[in-house]
């Protein structure tokens, strides 16, 4: 059950890091993987893969690519975390 919880976690991280590589690029992934949503519910689904992909980390079984799995998902949360702080708050019109 924990290898699943491996796997379903490293699906999940890279889902969240196609949405932002595919944000810079202004490519039309992202509307895909948020199922065409905007405003809140793609904040929602932008945050939520990272942080399932950290809740699978933490689930998945113990050995030494769980660290790497474990680290590369707090980046990621991190990286999506400030990227949605930027989309809320930077771009308030005064």
């Amino acid at each position: 059950m924990r290898r699943i919880f491996s796997i379903v976690s490293v699906i999940s991280t890279l889902l969240g890091l196609s949405m932002i590589i595919s944000i810079s690029n202004s490519g039309n992934l992202y509307e895909t993987l948020t199922f065409e949503t905007k405003g809140t519910a793609f904040i929602v689904f932008f945050n939520l893969y990272n942080f399932l992909g950290f809740l699978f980390a933490c689930l998945a079984e113990r050995n030494k690519y769980r660290i790497l799995l474990f680290i590369c998902s707090i980046a990621m949360l991190l990286v999506s975390l400030i990227l949605t702080f930027v989309g809320v708050y930077g771009f308030q019109e005064p």
